[in-house]
C-alpha cells in the first residue's frame, strides 16, 4: 500500500472534534471530501466534513465528535493511498519525479532532486553540472513528462537555465 503525505495535524479546533491541518498537497480537492479515507499512524479514518479556515484545512472524522477523542492525533502526519487519488496519466505527485532526468533542447541537463513549495507555484530543483537550477513546475515550462523513461522535457527555459 503506497501512501503519500497530505499534511500535518497541528492542533484541534473547538470542542467538537475538529482537527486543524497544514497542507500544501497538490490534489487537496480530491482528498478533503466527505467519505474519503486518510491514514494517521497507520490507522484509517474517514472524513466526515471539511472546510478551509485561514491557512488551515479543517476536518472532522467519522465517529470523532469530541476534542478528547482527537487529541492523540495532534502533531502527526496524515496520508492517503496513492491509488485512491485516481491520477490520470498526465498527473503525478511531486515525490514520483525525484530522480528523473531533465532534458532541454535534446540534451540531458541534470536530475530532479527535489520539489520546493512556493505559494505561486512549485519549483523543480534540478542538479546540473553548473549547480542547482530552479524551474517552475508549470505547463508553460514542461513540455513532456515521460514516466516510462523517467525524463522530463523542458521548454521556454533559456533564461532560467543559463
Amino acid at each position: 500500500m503506497a501512501l503519500t503525505k497530505i499534511g500535518k495535524i497541528v492542533n484541534t479546533h473547538g470542542i467538537k472534534g475538529e482537527i486543524r491541518l497544514i497542507s500544501d498537497f497538490k490534489y487537496k480537492k480530491r482528498v478533503f471530501v466527505k467519505d474519503f479515507t486518510i491514514y494517521i499512524n497507520d490507522k484509517a479514518y474517514i472524513i466526515e466534513s471539511y472546510r478551509p479556515h485561514k491557512n488551515f484545512d479543517m476536518i472532522t472524522l467519522v465517529g470523532f465528535y469530541n476534542i478528547n477523542q482527537v487529541l492523540d492525533l495532534v502533531k502527526n502526519d496524515a496520508y492517503v493511498k496513492v491509488a485512491d487519488l485516481k491520477l490520470t496519466k498526465d498527473e503525478y505527485l511531486d515525490d514520483m519525479i525525484i530522480g528523473y532526468n531533465v532534458k532541454f533542447e535534446d540534451i540531458i541537463i541534470g536530475t530532479i532532486f527535489g520539489v520546493r513549495f512556493n505559494p505561486s507555484n512549485d519549483l523543480l530543483e534540478i542538479k546540473t553540472e553548473s549547480g542547482v537550477k530552479l524551474v517552475p513546475n508549470k505547463e508553460y515550462f514542461i513540455e513532456n513528462v515521460n514516466h516510462q523513461d523517467q525524463i522530463i522535457t523542458l521548454k521556454n527555459c533559456e533564461g532560467l537555465l543559463w
